[in-house]
């Protein structure tokens, strides 16, 4: 004999709704994860091993122009400088300006010289931050992530 299974509309409703009083935080939440995932992936390809620590994740917010959910990726902080110079220049950076080396070198600014190279310096280009974006793994993470924060109700299935 076969068996019948009653849903009452009033459990999907509920279901729906709760989804949509939380979908918001879990947006935030999927997005933190596939940051923490990239970082982790850019921690592991950084070409200095002392820019590891300076690989930091922002916290996740909603830009009010277009409502969307990010959360950055980025380098912090500064590397001390052995070299001989008291300055640099950080050209097309805030008009060429010259900067001190007495907090160090910004490693913002060595992830771009290793990012996208220089063509008048023994720094050829070794991109590996754009590298460390895989689509793929990315969205295995916010997958997983929604199913999580949304108790199971929204999956792939």
């Amino acid at each position: 004999m076969a068996a019948f299974q009653n849903y009452s509309g009033d459990e999907i409703l509920k279901q729906m709704g709760y989804v949509k009083q939380r979908c918001g935080d879990i947006f935030l939440s999927m997005t933190k994860d596939a940051a923490e995932y990239v970082a982790g992936r850019v921690r592991s390809s950084v070409p200095r091993s002392d820019m590891t620590s300076h690989v930091k994740v922002s916290r996740s917010y909603k830009t009010p122009s277009d409502g969307g959910n990010n959360t950055k990726v980025y380098f912090s902080g500064y590397l001390p400088f052995s070299g001989k110079r008291l300055t640099f220049t950080r050209r097309g950076r805030a008009g060429g300006k010259l900067y001190a080396t007495e907090k160090g070198i910004p490693v913002e600014f060595l992830a771009i010289l290793y990012e996208y190279g220089r063509s008048t310096s023994p720094f050829p280009k070794r991109p590996f931050f754009r590298r460390s974006f895989d689509a793929k793994g990315i969205d295995k993470v916010m997958m997983e992530t929604q199913k999580r924060e949304s108790g199971g109700l929204l999956t792939d299935e």
